[in-house]
């Protein structure tokens, strides 16, 4: 039956591509905003008055001819088209708090480069407040658009289950390489997902490194922790030289200490995570900022277009306000030297012990831009 004259009319508006092209962009659409065949076919149905979900499955299964016959696929994919460029996901606005590097910076850089280049797997860790998420996923973003698409930020949250890692993946290396779309991604099973991203990554001259945000939030979920082993150990395999480069898809998990404490827990160290702790090319503590890099943060905050000039006592009170303890780091009263683990005495003989402080970035932000926001208000 013949589409009503107004609704072809509407249709030919939309100016819609050939159906391979319209095809292959629902599914990258599907992939980037985790959206099924049915929740894909309702915002069609608001967009153009009505799409069945099993109508929208046989269409993304590439079935719609087949078992449509009499109706022309062109209005089908007019639809799909319409509704997939006015709802395609924006690119986030990334707003820069810090307008300098730190050594935090520098040292996930290098991290990154390590996982990128030689599929390295790092173990970085720190206080509240040295701002690894920051940094994390404004050098991935700066890569992006500088056209290095090499590297996948993901952030973990609690409870995350290993389908739900994979679909976050596929979603961002989707995002990372548009023309890498597969609908096996938006499987609701996990073999499917996993064995589609291997397959992607084996067909790369070199896999895109995995970042991962928050990783301490593994700690309840250690199934999703080691399905990010196997697609790093299987992307690996078959990619090592005579040298001994391991050029998989390198991986950083980035979190707070509770992510050291994971991996050093005594019921988990040589067990369920011993595969984990073999694999580790390098583990880093991050100390937070040092006097100097908190001061010259303070002054690019304060300063307008250029950095603004702290007196003594403005310096002092901007230094104690960002000065925090690490609960988890103990330094020797006497000489300043970390303790050990479980050292009763430091090896200068001092018995007294008190807790590292650094100087958190969040904390000195907070304050620079509230000091900042009263001036202007009081101007």
């Amino acid at each position: 039956m013949p589409l009503p004259l107004e609704e072809q009319a509407l249709l030919a508006k939309v100016n819609a591509p050939d159906h391979d092209t319209c095809l292959r962009k629902a599914l990258e659409f599907c992939n980037l905003t985790g959206r099924s065949a049915g929740d894909l076919a309702d915002l069609v149905a608001r967009e153009f008055g009505s799409c069945g979900r099993s109508t929208m499955l046989l269409y993304l299964r590439d079935d719609y001819a087949e078992h449509r016959t009499g109706i022309d696929q062109r209005w089908m994919d007019a639809r799909v088209w319409g509704t997939i460029t006015k709802h395609w996901p924006k690119p986030p606005v990334r707003e820069f708090g810090f307008p300098l590097e730190t050594k935090t910076s520098l040292l996930l850089k290098h991290r990154l480069m390590q996982a990128r280049c030689h599929g390295a797997v790092c173990l970085v860790h720190g206080h509240v407040g040295t701002e690894k998420s920051f940094w994390l996923e404004n050098i991935v973003a700066e890569r992006m658009e500088a056209g290095k698409r090499d590297t996948i930020y993901l952030y973990c949250s609690e409870g995350i289950t290993p389908l739900q890692l994979l679909h976050r993946i596929a979603r961002e290396f989707v995002r990372l390489l548009p023309g890498e779309s597969d609908r096996r991604f938006n499987s609701n099973a996990r073999d499917p997902v996993r064995e589609a991203l291997l397959e992607r990554f084996a067909a790369l001259p070199a896999p895109p490194a995995i970042a991962v945000d928050e990783a301490q939030n593994f700690k309840g979920c250690l199934p999703a922790l080691q399905t990010l082993r196997e697609l790093w150990d299987r992307s690996a395999r078959g990619r090592r030289d005579p040298g001994g480069e391991r050029p998989g898809c390198g991986v950083v998990l980035a979190g707070s200490h509770d992510l050291r404490l994971l991996f050093e827990d005594a019921r988990v160290k040589h067990t369920t995570l011993g595969q984990w702790n073999d694999r580790f090319d390098y583990r880093d503590t991050l100390r937070g900022m040092e006097r100097e890099e908190a001061l010259r943060l303070a002054a690019a905050i304060l300063g307008n277009g250029k950095p603004a000039k702290l007196r003594p006592e403005q310096q002092e009170i901007i230094l104690r306000r960002s000065l925090k303890p690490d609960p988890y780091t103990t330094l020797c009263a006497k000489c300043g030297e970390l303790r050990k683990e479980n050292a009763e005495a430091c090896a200068c003989g001092g018995k007294q012990w008190k807790l590292l402080e650094y100087f958190s970035a969040r904390a000195l932000v907070k304050y620079a831009t509230q000091q900042k926001e009263r001036k202007e208000h009081a101007a």
